[in-house]
C-alpha cells in the first residue's frame, strides 16, 4: 500500500513538474537526456545542428522572455523571386556595357593618331561603367544566393518544429523566439555557459484557421563568452 501511495506521489510530483516548466525548458530538459545517451537520432529531431557537449551536470542560468514575430517564409520567397528578376534585367544591363566596351576595344586597334586618343578616352570610360555594372550583378547574385541559404534553412526549421514539409508557404502565423542560457560542468569539474537559441512555428492550417501543432526547435548552440 505504502509502495502505491509513494508510486502515486512521486507521478504527481513529476506532472506538476512539467506542467509548470515552459515548454522550451522542457526542449532543453530533453535535449541534455538524449546528449547522455549519445542518442543521435533525437538530437536531430531537436536542433538543426546538433551538438554533443559532454557534461556531467547541467543547469538552467536564464530565459528570456519570449519574443513574437510574424511568419516571414512568404516573405522571404516573395523577395527570392524579385532578386530573380532584378538579377536577370541587371545582367542584361552588363551584357549591353559589355559589348559596348568590347566594341570599342576593336576600334581603338584600327585607329591611328588623335582618333585613337579619342576612342581611348572613350574606352576607359566604358571601363568604368562596365565594371559598375558587373559589380551590380555580382551583389545582386549574392544576394539571390545567400536569401535562397536562409530560406533552406528556414523550411529546414519550420519542418522540424510542425512535422511539415510541404506547401510551408501557405501557412500563416507566427514565430516565437527565445535564449536559454546553461551553464555545463564537465567530468572535470570546469564550467561553460551554452546559448540555446530556440524557435517555435505556430502556424494556421489555411482553410480552417485551425492552429497546428508544433514544437520548440534549438536553431543554434554557441559558447557564451
Amino acid at each position: 500500500m505504502k509502495r502505491v501511495v509513494l508510486f502515486a506521489v512521486l507521478t504527481a510530483f513529476i506532472f506538476f513538474f512539467s506542467s509548470c516548466s515552459k515548454p522550451e525548458e522542457i526542449v532543453i530538459s530533453k535535449y541534455f537526456k538524449a546528449m547522455s545517451y549519445k542518442d543521435i537520432n533525437t538530437l536531430a529531431g531537436m536542433a538543426i545542428e546538433p551538438v554533443q557537449l559532454e557534461f556531467k551536470t547541467w543547469k538552467t542560468v536564464s530565459v528570456d522572455p519570449v519574443v513574437k514575430a510574424e511568419y516571414g517564409l512568404p516573405k522571404m520567397l516573395e523577395k527570392f523571386e524579385q532578386l530573380k528578376k532584378d538579377f536577370e534585367a541587371q545582367k542584361d544591363v552588363y551584357r549591353g556595357k559589355r559589348f559596348d566596351l568590347e566594341d570599342l576595344k576593336l576600334q581603338l586597334e584600327e585607329a591611328r593618331g588623335k582618333k585613337k586618343t579619342e576612342i581611348q578616352e572613350k574606352v576607359n570610360a566604358a571601363q568604368v561603367q562596365h565594371d559598375e555594372e558587373q559589380k551590380k550583378m555580382e551583389a545582386l547574385f549574392k544576394q539571390q544566393n545567400d536569401i535562397k541559404t536562409d530560406i533552406e534553412t528556414e523550411k529546414r526549421l519550420i519542418t522540424l518544429s510542425t512535422d511539415i514539409a510541404q506547401d510551408l508557404e501557405i501557412y500563416s502565423g507566427e514565430v516565437l523566439s527565445t535564449n536559454i542560457t546553461v551553464k555545463v560542468t564537465s567530468k572535470e569539474g570546469n564550467t561553460k555557459e551554452y546559448v540555446f537559441s530556440m524557435k517555435r512555428y505556430q502556424l494556421q492550417n489555411p482553410q480552417t484557421q485551425k492552429p497546428l501543432h508544433s514544437k520548440y526547435i534549438i536553431e543554434r548552440i554557441t559558447l557564451k563568452e
